[in-house]
């Protein structure tokens, strides 16, 4: 779950901030759009894997972190549930049982998901 304050990461032995969701899915579970947007870009990272972000009305950014098979790339327009990916790994939370690591950003800052999921 969401947490600014420092939580212990299994996997990183050590503590740190939580700055999105975990959402439980098996690797290779077809990963969906949140709503509609534009893909900002698609990078890879040794600590999240690799991300795509979309671009949304409102200041607002979706980060979906830990793909495989990713299946849009920078400036492609998406709907509200389409595919964008399958599941694989977040390299930071390898120890955590497999999921989709969910972010949101209002303006550049990290918020809490929850608030923005229905």
């Amino acid at each position: 779950s969401f947490s600014e304050t420092p939580i212990y990461s299994k996997t990183m032995h050590d503590w740190r901030a939580h700055t999105g969701m975990d959402l439980h899915a098996a690797k290779g579970a077809e990963v969906t759009a949140a709503a509609d947007g534009i893909i900002k870009g698609v990078q890879k990272s040794d600590s999240m894997g690799v991300t795509v972000q979309i671009s949304h009305n409102g200041g607002l950014t979706t980060l979906y972190c830990g793909l495989a098979n990713v299946s849009v790339k920078k400036g492609e327009t998406v709907s509200i549930g389409q595919k964008i990916g399958t599941v694989g790994t977040v390299p930071s939370e390898v120890s955590e049982d497999s999921h989709l690591h969910f972010a949101v950003q209002k303006d550049g800052a990290f918020v809490d998901p929850a608030s923005y999921l229905q």
